[in-house]
């Protein structure tokens, strides 16, 4: 996931917590969901 993100501007942020699990936040720019449609 973090490559793909990479190859098309956005980025993938992975949060990690003691008993709490894990979150993931992706970002994607609006101009990378432009360009593939």
């Amino acid at each position: 996931m973090y490559d793909r993100l990479g190859a098309i501007g956005g980025t993938l942020t992975i949060e990690t917590s003691p008993g709490e699990g894990l979150r993931l936040h992706g970002h994607i720019p609006a101009a990378a969901c432009r360009r593939t449609r």
